[in-house]
């Protein structure tokens, strides 16, 4: 007797759904994280279920791959698991290993001041180089991206050219840091800098993807019952690959007022792209792709899963 095919079954729908709902939670809680103090504990509980959820994001798209030679379904995806955390994990530890050993001395002292600065660069109004960089009144979906990302995109320039006057006591106050030595809260402040935009960025990318292969899914569920249902599923990962194209490239070219703004695309981005590529390419990702699916990463995390913090499984200090 033939087992019915892996996407076929109503149960990996409602897996890809749940994943989807906890990735798009875990998103939200990274951009509540970068407007609070600095904890060691939350960064590197985000760091941990980053990677953990991401690798979970690959192993379901790689379960329906393995699950065609495997003849064990359990074996198959647990296989797929292992490899897609496996990937991730490396592949984010090593990015970031990479990022912090080439960060000099100067971007560390500076980054933070960026951190310090990144809520009053939120609220717009600033200049930089004597072109706009956001406006006032932003919508609070971009400021919250702008806080969580201003640090990183900000890298390749003097902060100081911003035309209002940041270079205040209480701009330059750096945030509480759980830390004794100077150059551990420095650190830390890159770490953190550089963390946000890649695990922001990968977090939605996976997000789309699955949500991708969820709806994809779930519209041949709905055509189950017609003639032309063996040619739709056949066709189903065509149309899972093309959805997420669609999705991708609408969410890459989304504008926004930060982005649009004549700071940003002539000064932040080309500094960022010319001293740091890798990271700017995240930047640039997270830039367009937080402050689109804002709302609906809100809406997942305090209404579905309540609230959920994330926090590391094994805390440096008690709870």
């Amino acid at each position: 007797m033939l087992r019915l095919a892996l996407q076929k079954n109503p149960w990996f729908l409602a897996l890809l759904t749940l994943y989807t709902v906890v990735e798009l939670s875990f998103n939200h809680r990274l951009l509540e994280f970068a407007s609070q103090a600095f904890d060691r504990d939350d960064l590197d509980g985000l760091e941990f279920w980053g990677r953990c959820l991401s690798g979970c994001g690959l192993g379901l798209l790689l379960w329906r791959w393995l699950d065609r030679w495997i003849p064990a379904r359990s074996l198959s995806g647990l296989l797929s698991m292992v490899i897609g955390i496996s990937v991730m994990w490396q592949a984010q530890t090593r990015l970031i290993d990479f990022l912090l050993q080439q960060a000099s001395e100067l971007d560390k002292v500076t980054s933070v001041q960026r951190l310090s600065m990144r809520t009053l660069v939120a609220d717009g109004g600033f200049t930089l180089k004597g072109l706009a960089l956001g406006r006032v009144g932003m919508s609070d979906a971009l400021r919250d991206s702008v806080k969580a990302l201003f640090p990183a995109a900000s890298l390749g320039v003097d902060v100081s050219e911003l035309d209002k006057q940041l270079l205040t006591p209480s701009a330059l106050s750096a945030p509480m840091f759980d830390v004794e030595e100077a150059q551990q809260m420095l650190n830390d402040a890159y770490r953190q800098t550089v963390v946000l935009p890649i695990a922001l960025g990968v977090s939605l990318f996976f997000a789309l993807l699955n949500i991708s292969q969820a709806v994809s899914l779930l519209l041949m569920h709905a055509f189950r019952g017609t003639r032309a249902r063996r040619w739709l599923w056949r066709g189903q990962p065509f149309m899972g690959g093309l959805l997420a194209l669609c999705l991708v490239s609408l969410t890459w070219f989304s504008g926004n007022d930060w982005v649009d703004s004549a700071g940003h695309r002539e000064v932040l981005q080309p500094a960022l792209q010319t001293e740091k590529p890798v990271l700017a390419l995240f930047v640039q990702w997270t830039l367009h792709a937080e402050p689109f699916w804002h709302d609906w990463a809100w809406f997942a995390r305090h209404h579905l899963l309540q609230g959920a913090s994330f926090r590391s499984p094994w805390p440096l200090k008690a709870p």
